[in-house]
């Protein structure tokens, strides 16, 4: 896509684009999606991401007649066949369609994730291959079985905080995957309680290179900093008097290492706990990748 400025004046579809507007972030995304005000044939006004103009754009005054060019009615995804538009719209604002399941369950889809290929069922053909997978395997009742279904059904399905996380094709059935594949990888868990599979520093991808076996210490430990914090420092936060807080989180245990007048000591203070506690520091990117 061309830059911002650089079509300033262009027409796109129904679309002409004026000038160049203030920048958002969108979701969890770290880079701020480019924007633009324009022009509709219709008269109408608005600011549209840069990355959404195309041929056929417009306000939505023309929409009917797209939509009648992009039918999906009768069309089948997978197991999935269309079998309405429906009137319903994602928050995005994307359409929705109305389908029906090969075993005849009825559910209400986005457009784009059928497209995409991101819904291909109800969620029949995930739990038909999970179960031929135990047929084989006999291992159903492990906990690696456990954490490894676990996982495909949070992002297969787009939980809350999984929507942008996805799993390998080693690992996923739907993308010729199997779970003798993961345990192959990862094994069994230690076999201490509370261990379950982690992300390490949060990656979007759940694979061999990306995941570890790890307890709830660990997991909450290596998390990526929370949007609440102000300092741009993991375990350092700024107090009601001004100071710098610096603490750690060991076992569930909420320990408080001090309040400091600089931040950078605050830093130093926490930095000895995290090589204390868990031998390497947020900071560290070798001590990462030597795990």
């Amino acid at each position: 896509m061309e830059k911002s400025a650089d079509i300033i004046g262009k027409r796109f579809g129904e679309v002409t684009v004026l000038s160049v507007a203030e920048p958002t972030l969108i979701g969890k995304k770290e880079t701020p999606r480019k924007r633009v005000n324009v022009e509709c044939s219709c008269g109408k006004l608005y600011i549209v991401s840069v990355r959404s103009l195309h041929e056929h754009s417009s306000c939505g005054c023309v929409k009917p007649s797209l939509r009648e060019k992009r039918e999906l009615v009768g069309m089948v995804f997978g197991r999935w066949k269309v079998v309405a538009e429906s009137k319903y719209k994602a928050k995005n604002g994307s359409y929705k369609v109305d389908v029906v399941c090969s075993c005849g369950t009825r559910a209400t889809v986005e457009r784009g994730n059928l497209l995409k290929g991101n819904s291909k069922s109800c969620g029949c053909l995930q739990r038909e291959l999970l179960a031929e997978s135990t047929r084989t395997h006999g291992l159903s009742d492990t906990p690696s079985y456990v954490s490894w279904s676990g996982l495909l059904y949070r992002c297969n399905n787009s939980l809350k905080n999984y929507e942008d996380v996805c799993v390998c094709d080693r690992w996923n059935p739907v993308k010729g995957g199997s779970f003798e594949n993961f345990y192959e990888d990862m094994g069994d868990p230690p076999q201490e309680k509370g261990f379950s599979i982690n992300r390490i520093r949060g990656a979007k991808e759940y694979s061999k290179e990306n995941c570890e076996w790890a307890d709830r210490s660990l997991q909450g430990y290596d998390q990526k900093l929370s949007e609440r914090n102000k300092t741009g420092r993991c375990g350092v936060h700024v107090t009601r008097e001004g100071k710098y807080r610096a603490k750690i989180t060991k076992d569930l245990d909420h320990i408080i290492l001090g309040d400091f007048e600089s931040f950078e000591e605050a830093v130093r203070v926490r930095e000895e706990a995290e090589l204390k506690y868990y031998g390497f520091t947020k900071t560290e990117e070798k001590s990462y990748e030597s795990r």
